[in-house]
């Protein structure tokens, strides 16, 4: 398979990832992302000198955030992509205003050691990274804690699952796990939210 361009909007959490890997597995000359929520690396994060500032929620979300898309970009480039990430339109319109874009070059940029070092001074795994540059993570390093756990067979009643459960954003937590998600995400694409049964743990 193959495209000219890619353009990504809005695709939650690592679902953005799923979509670069495919954009740049097509060969894409130019790819035009806009991540939406990033949840993965704040799960993730450890590092011992940083934990005054870690300490805090908000701002752990918030550099996780900025940490997830600047690593997708050095990924990029690694993998043969001039890269950029730039605001394209006001705040005002929406806070999800990164653009990550990346024009195929064809030559390599040589900052594995660099990603390399960067993920284990953070203490994650992040998916891109896997999916496009699994030669860079550590072998001996243990394996991050998964935010996370599998949704197949859970049921209402026996939800055991940390944040974000899906149970969370199905009306009655009626356990109808037939909507559509990707790969490595628990987010859902559905608008509906209510459910108070089951609170996940933070």
């Amino acid at each position: 398979d193959h495209a000219d361009m890619v353009v990504t909007l809005h695709a939650c959490d690592t679902a953005t990832d799923y979509a670069l890997e495919k954009a740049v597995d097509w060969g894409a000359k130019v790819i035009l992302s806009v991540p939406c929520c990033q949840h993965e690396l704040a799960k993730q994060m450890e590092n011992d000198l940083m934990k005054p500032v870690l300490q805090y929620g908000l701002i752990r979300e918030r550099m996780a955030a900025l940490y997830t898309d600047a690593i997708r970009g050095q990924v990029l480039e690694y993998r043969g992509y001039r890269t950029q990430i730039l605001e394209f339109i006001d705040m005002e319109h929406t806070p999800k205003n990164i653009l990550i874009r990346a024009i195929l070059q064809g030559k390599k940029k040589d900052n594995g050691s660099r990603i390399r070092e960067l993920t284990g001074f953070m203490g994650v795994e992040p998916t891109i990274v896997k999916l496009l540059a699994p030669e860079l993570l550590d072998p001996e390093r243990p394996a991050p804690k998964s935010p996370v756990q599998g949704i197949t067979g859970c049921t209402p009643a026996g939800c055991t699952h940390s944040w974000p459960c899906i149970h969370r954003y199905v009306p009655e937590c009626s356990g109808a796990h037939g909507r559509r998600r990707y790969p490595g995400s628990a987010w859902t694409w559905m608008a509906l939210k209510g459910c108070v049964m089951h609170q996940p743990s933070l």
